[in-house]
């Protein structure tokens, strides 16, 4: 998994919510933000298996690129509402 997937947290306090893979650490976690609970500026290390994976790498770049959490919060939002819309939920 590398930077710019979109993953869906599936442990932990922040379960169920959509999250862009900002970072990757040494010791096999990632760092995710999602623009709202965990900011660009503040990533949150995740373990690779509390994650399932929505989207290929390369996904939010351009979100990513502007360094803007509201611009990153709604792009998940709306690619959450459309995997609603087309049942692809996991």
């Amino acid at each position: 998994m590398w930077h710019g997937a979109i993953v869906r947290s599936k442990c932990g306090r922040d379960r169920y919510r959509v999250f862009a893979v900002v970072g990757v650490c040494d010791d096999g976690r990632v760092l995710i933000a999602d623009g709202d609970l965990h900011k660009l500026s503040s990533p949150k290390k995740k373990n690779l298996s509390h994650l399932t994976v929505l989207a290929a790498e390369g996904a939010v770049l351009t979100s990513l690129c502007t360094g803007n959490d509201k611009g990153l919060h709604d792009f998940l939002r709306e690619f959450e509402e459309n995997c609603e819309k087309h049942h692809l939920k996991s």
